[in-house]
């Protein structure tokens, strides 16, 4: 098959190249046993489908990949290998026990194995939901990473955006067993602990979304606002992408600038429509620890709250995390012996800063959730969600002006490969 590959760490533009020869990925049958309870796929879980790509969604993460800069919790794999989680597609052989998931079936989902930037991927079946039929393929590669992102940090800040049964996926409210020990350990696969925020808490009535309009913000502004209905959704972007803020749904906007400013900016502003200071932040940048603690803890200190729960919270995607928020990407969901206590060790100044602060504040990294993918797309097919994408290019050829868009870091929303457009009754789903 032919795919997007890349045999050294550098930058895109260097070490990418589209090989034809690339072997097709195989499923094992009979398939390996799996948890059937569980809704969320760790990296090593058994691929039951092999889907033709139909579109590719590219994120910041694959451009770090390909440097070799993602970092932990993101695992290292060997080389050659071929960058990017979200595609979309039609499945032409399944394993899967799951009778929706039969090959004709267009699907798409986040793949934590990646690799998706090629003719074909295996995935789990627990990654992946049905694309409604309003929704083509093109769209539906846009939603997952950035989608899932956004729809968990929100639930962290307690912003309530229900994700129910769509099709035949079961959602479980809880998919995980807390923390484990200096031995190695298990986590939830959004990270959640009894101090994640929002999950005692009452919910936000204003929250701060620093980060503008990309491909997470974007998702997050909508769901904030349409879905959890969040009176008072404060944005930080440029002025020249303000007006998209305004009509996906920010109440107001801040200008773009360092977290420290973006804060100073929010304390200055007037509470407009009596919804309260803001008391609930979520930091796209990477540079809001301690930067928005400034207006969080004007916050609390405005309230006179001293309760845990009532405390300011704040999520972050980008910089340290905890063993529990990562747990879902090292084999079978389990860290290995003594990362719990290393990963600690980073976060220790961050998580001193918030408590000095009085923020309860907690990383996310993104977990791959089929059932959460559907609700997201049944969103976008009923208008609820718009999908904004910055630039959709035509095969896997075209990958490196894909790259460079992702890779500037200015995009208002996703990038986006079509790779194939369909034959037959899948014709114009791309």
């Amino acid at each position: 098959m032919m795919a997007v590959v890349y045999t050294r760490h550098g930058a895109p533009a260097d070490v990418l190249s589209l090989a034809t020869s690339v072997p097709t990925p195989t499923l094992a049958s009979p398939p390996p046993p799996t948890d059937a309870a569980a809704t969320v796929a760790h990296v090593d879980t058994p691929p039951t489908l092999l889907v033709r790509v139909a579109a590719v969604g590219l994120n910041p993460v694959d451009v770090k990949r390909c440097r070799g800069t993602a970092g932990l919790p993101f695992p290292r794999w060997p080389i050659p290998e071929i960058p990017a989680f979200d595609m979309a597609g039609q499945v032409v052989a399944s394993t899967d026990t799951d009778p929706a998931l039969v090959p004709g079936s267009w699907v798409a989902g986040l793949v934590p194995a990646g690799r998706g930037l090629a003719e074909y991927v295996a995935v789990p079946g627990r990654c992946v939901a049905l694309i409604p039929e309003r929704v083509s393929a093109v769209t539906a590669a846009a939603v997952p990473l950035a989608g899932l992102t956004a729809l968990q940090v929100l639930g962290k800040l307690g912003v309530a955006c229900p994700v129910t049964e769509v099709g035949s996926k079961r959602v479980d409210d809880d998919h995980g067993d807390g923390g484990g020990g200096g031995g190695g350990g298990r986590g939830g696969p959004d990270g959640d602990s009894d101090d994640t925020p929002g999950r005692n808490g009452p919910p936000p009535s204003s929250v701060l979304l620093h980060g503008g309009v990309g491909g997470v913000g974007s998702f997050a502004i909508q769901l904030a606002s349409r879905v959890g209905r969040v009176p008072r959704v404060v944005v930080s972007v440029s002025a020249a992408k303000a007006h998209l803020a305004i009509r996906l749904g920010a109440t107001e906007t801040v200008p773009a600038g360092p977290a420290a400013a973006v804060a100073a900016a929010l304390t200055a502003t007037p509470d407009r429509d009596g919804s309260g200071p803001v008391s609930a932040a979520a930091d796209f940048v990477g540079d809001g620890v301690p930067g928005l603690f400034g207006a969080l803890h004007r916050h609390r200190s405005g309230t006179g709250r001293r309760g845990k729960d009532d405390r300011p919270r704040q999520v972050s995607i980008l910089g340290p995390v905890s063993a529990q928020s990562a747990a879902h990407w090292f084999p079978n969901g389990v860290y290995p012996t003594g990362m719990g206590p290393f990963l600690a060790a980073r976060a220790a100044p961050t998580t001193l800063r918030a408590w000095a602060a009085g923020v309860n504040w907690a990383p996310h990294v993104v977990a791959s959730d089929g059932a959460a993918v559907g609700q997201l797309l049944e969103w976008v097919a009923n208008g609820v969600v718009e999908v904004v994408l910055a630039r959709v290019v035509d095969g896997l050829a075209a990958w490196h002006e894909a790259m460079e868009v992702v890779e500037g870091g200015h995009a208002a929303g996703k990038v986006v490969v079509r790779v194939w457009e369909g034959d037959g009754e899948g014709m114009g789903r791309a």
